[in-house]
């Protein structure tokens, strides 16, 4: 659709008082991109909005002149090259017209820059998302009665039409209780597997940094889509897929569900495991980073379970009677030194 000028001065009044629809700032960027003469004039414009160093369309409008005014000024006493500025048909021009032309333009280009900010915005606003810092923890109540437990340092987000289409994505860990629909399966997508269910309870634990993907079924059924492979699995209650994200391997196995379900209840459980493990399950639970310093034993295993309320300082004591180690806890940061 052509836009004259008259129009495109209007549309672009509209935006600069805040008051351009998304359609309206999308018949700006048409008319940008409706012809080469427009997008050169957009090049010409970007290179003299670099040139006079505007950051901010929201500048106020004798400032903008002011900036503009000066680099035409001193490009003409330096005779450079000029950038032309795009005529629109007139003949009786003088300067003035010239740099509002260019201020106006400036504008309208400045709505092309930031289209794809303000439309993301836009599909953001259509997600609900929730997230936990390290050593939170949250419970979510979705639309369709399902309980969602949320671990530290993770995020849910689903669609708000969520009761037509269940499906949540997870970075992190989460217990899942999903309430029964037969009509509309519920579907829970990580980075390397998609989880659907009609009505049951499981655990899936895939942080981003971490080498497995894990789905733990406590009751119902659940069928598991691996991204890349396309292929499925089912689990029973009881079982646990994990998945290597490296080499795509699948490993099917019987859990221990105490141990799997201790988060959600706010307990701290380890079993058999190394310290890179404990490691990772204590940053997260108290929002702390851990360095070590010494030579780690090689049979270095910690088992047993704490009060997920008790003092970082406890855990670590108790973990020391079997342990040689000493810690330094220091705000936020915590020292671990392994004794020679």
């Amino acid at each position: 659709m052509h836009q004259d000028y008259d129009d495109i001065d209007i549309l672009i009044s509209k935006y600069f008082a805040g008051e351009a629809s998304i359609h309206e700032i999308r018949q700006l960027i048409s008319w940008i991109n409706e012809s080469g003469e427009n997008r050169k004039l957009y090049h010409q414009l970007k290179y003299l909005w670099e040139e006079t160093e505007i950051t901010s369309v929201s500048e106020d409008g004798d400032r903008l002149f002011s900036k503009i005014t000066d680099k035409l000024e001193e490009r003409e006493s330096e005779k450079p090259k000029v950038v032309p500025i795009y005529r629109y048909k007139r003949r009786n021009h003088n300067r003035t017209w010239y740099v509002a032309a260019a201020v106006s333009m400036l504008i309208a280009v400045s709505l092309f820059l930031i289209l794809d900010k303000k439309e993301t915005r836009l599909k953001e606003e259509c997600y609900e998302r929730y997230t936990t810092k390290s050593g939170q923890k949250s419970k979510i109540q979705l639309p369709d009665g399902s309980v969602v437990w949320l671990n530290s340092d993770s995020e849910l987000q689903y669609l708000n039409n969520f009761q037509k289409n269940r499906e949540v994505t997870l970075s992190g860990e989460a217990f899942f209780e999903v309430t029964e629909d037969k009509k509309h399966p519920f579907k829970v997508k990580t980075s390397a597997l998609t989880t659907e269910v009609l009505g049951t309870s499981f655990n899936i634990k895939s942080f981003p940094k971490e080498a497995t993907v894990e789905v733990a079924l406590v009751t119902g059924r659940v069928k598991i889509i691996e991204a890349t492979e396309n292929k499925d699995y089912v689990l029973t209650p009881g079982f646990q897929l994990t998945l290597n994200k490296t080499d795509k391997a699948i490993l099917k196995t019987s859990f221990n569900q105490q141990q799997i379900m201790s988060w959600k209840e706010g307990v701290i459980y380890f079993k058999d495991d190394n310290l890179e493990a404990v490691i990772k399950t204590l940053e997260r639970w108290y929002g702390v980073n851990i360095h070590v310093s010494g030579r780690i034993p090689d049979d270095f295993k910690v088992s047993g379970h704490y009060d997920g309320n008790d003092y970082l300082s406890n855990i670590f004591n108790s973990i020391k009677y079997s342990k040689d180690f000493e810690y330094k806890i220091n705000g936020k940061h915590v020292d671990i030194t392994f004794n020679p």
